[in-house]
């Protein structure tokens, strides 16, 4: 996948369909006095993490994504749920208000569209998404070094810890200014992430209802028929 790709699938799996809420509050991710760490501090925060990181089998979450655009009055909304399972296993749910689906199993991915209460495999894109989703596993592992080629990293704190990754080459900046990875400030535990765009837009990622450690069903993860959960 070239550089321009890896980008726009990027910004395809967290912009999925949402609908505007003029009564969506402002950035709960919002930290305006954050510090940037030295680099002994970013170095310490990021083995935590991975340390942190390897406590954890498995966990699902739900979460309230919100893409704020310059042209548009409102922000537009959508919520889903997500899961993943060591070592490779990744689902990306949006529930509301359109459903939509990506799964990565192993080296192999799907698309899926929701339609009456069944999945509905899309053509196309398999191996972009497996290598989306296979990075961003990485990042659900704690680990945040091998991106180094293609991000320079940063921490910070204040009201939570941030993991800043700034990519380093410029077709990646062309697309997106930074991804900013959120922290409970005390627990460590993923609040959620921010895709900064140039042109001062963002998308918002918000974690809630995190259960770690709890049994996921195989059939969540099946490219050729994946299991639907309940709402709840």
């Amino acid at each position: 996948m070239n550089r321009h790709a890896w980008c726009c699938a990027l910004i395809l799996l967290i912009v999925s369909a949402a609908a505007a809420d003029p009564t969506a509050t402002t950035s709960t991710l919002s930290d305006p006095t954050a510090a940037t760490l030295a680099t002994n501090a970013r170095d310490a925060l990021l083995d935590d993490l991975a340390r942190d990181a390897e406590a954890v089998r498995c966990f699902r979450l739900a979460f309230t994504q919100t893409r704020h655009l310059t042209f548009f009055d409102a922000p537009l909304v959508s919520h889903g749920v997500c899961a993943f399972q060591k070592p490779d296993r990744f689902r990306w749910e949006v529930r509301r208000p359109f459903g939509s689906l990506l799964i990565l199993n192993g080296r192999h991915a799907g698309r899926f569209a929701i339609e009456d209460g069944a999945a509905r495999r899309l053509r196309g894109d398999a191996d972009r998404i497996a290598l989306l989703l296979g990075q961003i596993v990485q990042w659900m592992r704690g680990d945040f070094r091998t991106q180094d080629d293609r991000f320079t990293i940063e921490a910070r704190r204040g009201r939570f810890a941030h993991v800043v990754l700034t990519p380093s080459r410029t077709a990646l900046r062309d697309w997106v200014e930074c991804i900013d990875i959120v922290f409970e400030r005390d627990t460590r535990r993923a609040a959620g992430f921010v895709i900064h765009e140039p042109e001062g837009d963002r998308i918002e990622v918000r974690f809630h209802d995190v259960r770690e450690n709890v049994a996921l069903d195989d059939a969540l993860f099946d490219l050729n028929a994946p299991a639907l959960e309940d709402d709840r």
